[in-house]
């Protein structure tokens, strides 16, 4: 399992070394970040049927019209990270979703250095991390996830 994300990885997103320590405190058990099938996943439902806002606010939002799958989400973000989020009912479409959502700085931030890509998808070209492409574990999750979205 190689590492992904290490806790100096954050340093870019803050001013300097004291402002990053103050606001990773409460999340240094997490670093360094390994790979793992359940992380590749998660990346799947992001890059499916999730959306990772970018600078400023980054926040997390996963979508679906059943509060089952919201809950499964829930779960993993919450088995993996320790962070949990809110449903809560979307109110910028006619069919009825619901939105799980995260409003973690530093988790949006560490999901974005492991792959996740940030702002509209559907304006930008994404890939596939490597270190998922190169892992036929990790591959078949996220493959398998990204599907069922």
């Amino acid at each position: 399992m190689p590492n992904l994300v290490e806790k100096k990885d954050m340093l870019q997103f803050y001013k300097d070394k004291i402002y990053a320590d103050k606001a990773l405190e409460n999340y240094k058990k997490w670093f360094p970040v390994r790979s793992s099938a359940a992380l590749a996943g998660l990346i799947a439902d992001l890059m499916g049927d999730g959306h990772l806002q970018g600078n400023p606010k980054w926040r997390i939002d996963y979508t679906s019209s059943a509060k089952k799958e919201l809950n499964r989400f829930g779960r993993e973000v919450f088995t993996l990270f320790g962070v949990s989020g809110k449903i809560r009912k979307c109110n910028t479409n006619n069919y009825g979703t619901m939105n799980y959502g995260i409003n973690c700085k530093p988790l949006a931030r560490v999901l974005h250095l492991c792959g996740v890509p940030s702002g509209a998808k559907v304006l930008k070209e994404f890939v596939i991390p490597v270190w998922i492409l190169k892992n036929k574990q990790y591959f078949k999750r996220f493959i398998s996830r990204l599907f069922s979205c």
